[in-house]
């Protein structure tokens, strides 16, 4: 009788030594879900830096440019903050950065802007459409609608100065 238990207390000792890897395991799993649950949800807000309203309106040969990308960029040592805008469909546009609210502009400081519109046109080349067997599809290409020198930091002669306390209006005729 004695050699028949003895198996089985072997097994109840490594059911056992099981449970406890599990336990030990879901314990881990739970510290590491709440850590990182705190660190997502509470622990990591912030708060969104002051700024000051930046607003204006593209122009294309006089005429408003809506759907085109306004960005400013910081140039070196002023301390400013990157901040971007779309047009509206009368070319006028409210800046915002990425860490202030929206519509709320950017930080006082030099800027850079760059300005550009892309379309979308057929490139000549099709292909298959997978929703109607047989038929096909153009295939498209961007296409930029604005000069491209205003696309580039390197290239736009576009500058801003934004200052605290002022109103900062910036309106851009491009040709």
């Amino acid at each position: 009788m004695e050699k028949l238990f003895f198996p089985f207390s072997i097994f109840i000792s490594n059911i056992k030594r099981k449970l406890i890897m599990i336990k030990r395991t879901l314990i881990s799993g739970m510290i590491l879900f709440f850590s990182v649950w705190l660190l997502v949800s509470g622990c990591n807000k912030t708060k969104a830096i002051k700024t000051d309203i930046v607003t204006g309106k593209v122009t294309f040969n006089g005429i408003p440019c809506a759907n085109a990308t306004v960005n400013f960029t910081p140039k070196k040592g002023s301390g400013g903050n990157p901040a971007y805008a779309v047009t509206a469909e009368n070319g006028t546009y409210k800046l915002q950065t990425l860490l202030g609210n929206p519509d709320a502009g950017t930080t006082p400081g030099e800027y850079v802007v760059t300005i550009f519109r892309t379309e979308n046109e057929p490139s000549g080349k099709k292909f298959p459409d997978p929703d109607n067997p047989g038929k096909t599809l153009d295939e498209m290409k961007p296409k930029d609608v604005l000069p491209v020198k205003y696309k580039n930091a390197k290239t736009t002669p576009l500058n801003a100065t934004v200052v605290t306390g002022q109103v900062n209006t910036f309106d851009f005729d491009l040709n």
